[in-house]
């Protein structure tokens, strides 16, 4: 079951205008691959830098349950970068077996799959966040993003203990999001506390402000599907 957090009416608000103000632009993501020649032959390397600007385009409108376009066309881009990236992420984890930090990004991929509604992401995702957590059990980005991930897929109980995890890590997004997954819940003496944490460490973000005002008011509103 995927749960929307959809805590507050106020952020909620932001949060959609934010992502339905920023058009998903249009990606190659065959130009990932670059074939390199050299005196001993030619390989195919990975364009990082360019894998990752996809992976922040996409972040930005679907890293969470329900993802926000502006337009169908969007959406349908965006699907379709999913699944490009997929099948070549599939193709170089054969290739280059035991990169965690690939087998991460492949996972992410996936995991915004899953909130895209592309069939067969969310088993993916699991499978290969899995594998990258048994070989780095204790790097905080993994343990953030299978968090983010179980938590859009309804696993709070499992979603937690990563996000702790990734918290002590000193990846203090996880606070604001432990801080809603907690909202989820409906405990909101724990919400509030992570929210509290994470608006000290990060005072630029407003939208905080704005949660924990409102679940004070106890005008928090959830929603699953």
């Amino acid at each position: 079951m995927k749960l929307a957090i959809l805590a507050i009416t106020a952020l909620t608000v932001t949060m959609a205008n934010t992502a339905l103000a920023t058009p998903y632009p249009h990606h190659n993501p065959k130009k990932i691959l670059v074939r390199k020649t050299s005196a001993t032959g030619s390989n195919i390397s990975v364009d990082i830098h360019y894998l990752d600007s996809i992976l922040s385009d996409l972040a930005i409108h679907a890293r969470s349950y329900p993802p926000q376009f502006d337009n169908d066309e969007d959406r349908i881009k965006a699907i379709r970068d999913v699944r490009s990236l997929d099948y070549m992420l599939s193709v170089i984890d054969q290739t280059q077996p035991g990169d965690a930090e690939m087998l991460l990004r492949h996972a992410r991929i996936n995991s915004m799959g899953y909130n895209l509604d592309v069939s067969g992401s969310g088993n993916k995702a699991e499978q290969l966040f899995q594998t990258v957590l048994n070989k780095a059990p204790d790097n905080p980005q993994v343990n953030y993003y299978y968090g983010l991930f179980l938590a859009s897929a309804g696993k709070a109980d499992k979603a937690i203990p990563l996000l702790h995890k990734a918290a002590n890590g000193k990846l203090y997004d996880a606070y604001y999001n432990l801080g809603l997954v907690y909202l989820s819940l409906n405990n909101t003496e724990q919400a509030l506390s992570y929210l509290q944490k994470y608006q000290q460490l990060t005072p630029h973000h407003a939208d905080t402000r704005k949660i924990i005002e409102t679940i004070q008011s106890g005008q928090s509103n959830l929603q699953h599907n």
